[in-house]
């Protein structure tokens, strides 16, 4: 026995247990419970398995009248993803950086490097 407990707790030898046993010259399989061999599962599946007599089967529902309800979902933290789709069909939507400065188009008044508009 050994003072992991895992031996005891699954029934098959832990690694410490392996290690006495190999030293031992003997084989694993002699220390593991029997539940686990293979003769125990072939046992288990040798007889036949009949259906129980008297049991009905449970009458079919109509296909409509099953309610199955939507899956809990949990709300996670943080913002929420963008789920919009771009529209490709619409040019207007399309905006260009305008100068306060100059007036012009694709630069802003950061990045602008045109002398200042006239005043008026």
């Amino acid at each position: 026995m050994c003072t992991c407990r895992g031996w005891q707790v699954f029934g098959l030898p832990c690694i410490h247990a392996c290690a006495a046993v190999w030293k031992i010259n003997r084989s694993i399989y002699d220390y593991c419970s029997s539940y686990f061999l293979s003769d125990t599962f072939r046992q288990a599946y040798a007889g036949a398995i009949l259906p129980v007599v008297g049991v009905q089967r449970p009458a079919e529902e109509e296909e409509g009248s099953i309610l199955i309800k939507p899956p809990f979902t949990k709300i996670r933290p943080g913002r929420k993803k963008k789920k919009r789709i771009e529209s490709q069909a619409d040019p207007d939507a399309i905006t260009h950086n305008r100068c306060s400065r100059c007036k012009g188009f694709g630069h802003n008044k950061k990045t602008c490097r045109n002398p200042l508009a006239a005043e008026e």
